[in-house]
């Protein structure tokens, strides 16, 4: 991935927070470290102390605008070794990634219910969108999870505006 070999190219390997990887937790409670995470416009850091956090993205904003890309407003600064961004709860102290536990059970709860339905209507069709772009922003974490879309998605390009089954492999 681009946004990760850009923050390999100011950070040390270990500081670099990877799709599919653990993370590794901050080294103690007065830790030097950052943890970073980066994506195509923008990037977060992670660090015990705010003017390490502060560093490190400055320093990522400056290489993103090497290579050419253009960032959006800057957008926090995370001097924290645990925090909720994007729907996300990263915690440097255990080296986790996971989906904010209210979301994720709003998301269940949400699917869950499209899948008791028998019949789903055109207009439905835009929830089950809404409803998988969710879920895709937090599969993000574990890309490899996207693949599992791979029948919802060919259900939705075909989606009827009249009221049709969602397909056997689509509701799997």
């Amino acid at each position: 991935h681009i946004h990760e070999a850009i923050l390999s190219r100011v950070l040390p390997d270990s500081e670099v927070l990877r799709d599919g990887e653990p993370s590794q937790p901050f080294s103690g409670e007065d830790s030097k470290e950052v943890k970073a995470f980066g994506y195509i416009d923008d990037g977060a850091v992670l660090s015990q102390k705010k003017s390490l956090a502060d560093q490190g993205h400055k320093a990522l904003e400056e290489a993103w605008i090497r290579e050419g890309f253009e960032l959006h407003e800057k957008k926090g600064h995370l001097a924290q070794s645990r925090s909720e961004p994007l729907g996300a709860r990263l915690d440097g102290e255990r080296g986790g990634i996971s989906g904010k536990p209210r979301l994720t059970a709003r998301l269940r709860a949400a699917t869950e219910a499209l899948l008791r339905r028998d019949l789903v209507s055109g207009v439905q069709s835009l929830e089950v969108q809404a409803l998988v772009g969710h879920i895709t922003h937090l599969f993000l974490v574990c890309r490899p999870l996207l693949s599992w879309f791979h029948f919802v998605y060919e259900w939705i390009k075909q989606a009827p505006s009249r009221r049709a089954r969602l397909s056997p492999e689509a509701r799997e």
